[in-house]
C-alpha cells in the first residue's frame, strides 16, 4: 500500500487500504493536538495541586506546546517504522525518478537532444569543400 501512496496511485488502492490510509492521516492529525492539550492540562493541575502555587496559564502553554511538539515527533516517528525499508526496490524508485525527470526536462525545453542547425553552425570551425 506504502508504495501505491508513495508512487501517487490512488485509484490501485482497495477500499480497505483506503480506510487504513484514512485512519493513519486522522492519526497523524489528531494525536499531536491531544498530547498538547493534555500536557497543557497536565501541567495545570500539577502546578496547583502538587505545588500548590496559583497555577500560571502561561508555564502551561509552554507545557501544551512542548507535548504538541512531542505527540507530533512520536507519530511521525512512528509512521516512518511502518514504512517498507525500499533498499530492495531501487530500480523502482530509481525509474520513477528518471520519469519525472524526463517529464520535467521536456517541459521546460531541457529534456531533448535535438541539435538545430544553427548550433551546428555556431560550433563549426572550417568551411565546408561543397
Amino acid at each position: 500500500m506504502d508504495l501505491k501512496v508513495l508512487f501517487h496511485n490512488p485509484e490501485s488502492l482497495t477500499d480497505a487500504e483506503l480506510v487504513q490510509l484514512r485512519n493513519r492521516l486522522a492519526l497523524q492529525r489528531t494525536v499531536p493536538m491531544t498530547t498538547g492539550v493534555f500536557a497543557g492540562f497536565a501541567w495545570y493541575l500539577i502546578e496547583g495541586v502538587h505545588f500548590k502555587t496559583t497555577p500560571c496559564l502561561k508555564r502551561a502553554i509552554v507545557a501544551g506546546a512542548l507535548g504538541f511538539t512531542l505527540g507530533a515527533y512520536y507519530i511521525g516517528k512512528g509512521s516512518m517504522n511502518q514504512l517498507p525499508r525500499l533498499n530492495k526496490d531501487a530500480d523502482i524508485i530509481d525509474a520513477f525518478d528518471r520519469k519525472y525527470l524526463n517529464t520535467v526536462l521536456n517541459v521546460t525545453g531541457f529534456g531533448s537532444n535535438y541539435l538545430s542547425v544553427r548550433d551546428y553552425a555556431d560550433t563549426q570551425t572550417h568551411k565546408k569543400p561543397y
